[in-house]
């Protein structure tokens, strides 16, 4: 999940949601939680419009967020691939981070070009990767954005 809009300011590790972020984000929360998506742990970069953002998914879902490394938005990809690897599978993940690191993540896990990622993230948006049957790379299974759960 990408954070959703965050508010202006000098310090960029400080900039929190705006309103309009804070109601995207849980609308696209609620849209998942009705949809019957299931998450077990939350991971979030720990600058605070992605923390508030990981806050508010885990609301939703009645469990904690947590701040991991590697998940800033100019962070390397290979870091969090490697540990994904070694994920150990016990409930479904949510990582809550920035662009431009989300549009490559998704790319480098699907097998896409970096120039033309599976899909997009605009901000409050959620996207779920499954493994592909043949198990050498994942597929996006849904997308939900803010404009579908009906948050602008």
């Amino acid at each position: 999940m990408r954070h959703g809009e965050a508010a202006p300011g000098d310090d960029d590790a400080q900039r929190p949601l705006t309103d309009a972020g804070r109601r995207a984000v849980s609308a696209v929360a609620r849209s998942a939680g009705r949809a019957g998506v299931k998450i077990d742990v939350i991971r979030h970069s720990g600058l605070v419009r992605a923390s508030e953002s990981a806050t508010i998914l885990a609301g939703q879902f009645g469990i904690t967020a947590e701040a991991a490394p590697g998940l800033l938005p100019d962070d390397e990809v290979r870091p969090v691939i490697d540990w994904l690897a070694g994920h150990d599978d016990s409930g479904a993940l949510a990582l809550v981070g920035h662009v431009p690191f989300l549009n490559r993540l998704a790319a480098a896990l699907t097998g896409a070009s970096e120039q033309l990622p599976p899909a997009r993230f605009a901000p409050a948006s959620m996207m779920k990767l499954v493994p592909r049957a043949s198990g050498d790379s994942l597929v996006v299974e849904w997308l939900i954005t803010s404009d579908l759960a009906g948050e602008e």
